[in-house]
């Protein structure tokens, strides 16, 4: 990625809340309480904000090879070191006249993931409280903030794959069998492999069905479930 001049520049996040001092020296029934644990649970939850929100724009943001994320044409070259005539390669699925959410087959066992959080400042919580602060002593008001530094951005393509497509299981082996078959340049076979699959909340009935079931129906007969056990699922309430 280095070499294609990619990188993911930090991000300052930060929210203030104004409380009047008299209200706040007054709360004898706890009312601001919840809006500090509210604070604590924004800065928490929002790693998961981002990442999803990467999966979900994934088919309009480019990744570090200039292409969307999740795109038809991302070049593999003939030649180790990029050089030769690309093939134009799809981490997308795609079945005829699908218009529901797509589901997605990460390959998260790398030291490099395909999609990466860094965190350069935790989140910092800051009271403005003090009788001789300027704030509190014009505008009556204490202040309170929370504040980090952090980023996601896209890893290498060739570790997620979309599916947009109903999810079943031969739409599922479909993904599979597409990032199983990629390659780097000069032909090298990657070994990439699904651990995860990242679904929206209103695939994760089916998905439990899916992963978890010993045996389908097939006709007349049952078969048992060759995908049981194969992939963690990750139900993403933020996709």
């Amino acid at each position: 990625m280095e070499a294609h001049g990619y990188s993911i520049a930090n991000k300052t996040f930060e929210g203030t809340v104004g409380i009047s001092r008299d209200d706040f020296e007054d709360d004898n029934l706890g009312i601001y309480a919840p809006i500090f644990q509210e604070m604590g649970r924004s800065a928490a939850v929002q790693p998961d904000e981002l990442i999803f929100k990467l999966l979900k724009d994934g088919f309009t943001q480019p990744c570090y090879d200039g292409q969307n994320f999740f795109d038809k044409e991302h070049p593999v070259y003939p030649n180790v070191d990029g050089t030769g005539s690309a093939v134009n390669t799809s981490n997308i699925v795609e079945q005829d006249s699908f218009s529901g959410l797509p589901f997605y087959l990460l390959d998260c066992s790398r030291a490099v993931k395909p999609l990466i959080f860094q965190e350069r400042r935790k989140p910092e919580l800051v009271a403005r409280t003090r009788i001789d602060d300027d704030h509190v002593f014009m505008d009556n008001e204490f202040l309170f903030g929370a504040s980090a530094r952090r980023a996601a951005g896209y890893g290498f393509w060739q570790m997620a794959v979309a599916v947009k497509g109903d999810l079943t299981l031969d739409n599922l082996w479909k993904g599979w069998q597409l990032m199983r078959s990629f390659e780097g340049d000069g032909g090298k076979k990657l070994g990439l492999k699904p651990t995860h699959i990242v679904v929206p909340v209103g695939l994760e009935k089916a998905a439990e069905q899916l992963l978890n079931r010993e045996l389908f129906a097939d006709g007349n007969t049952t078969v048992s479930n060759e995908m049981k056990g194969k992939l963690q699922l990750v139900v993403a309430d933020y996709l």
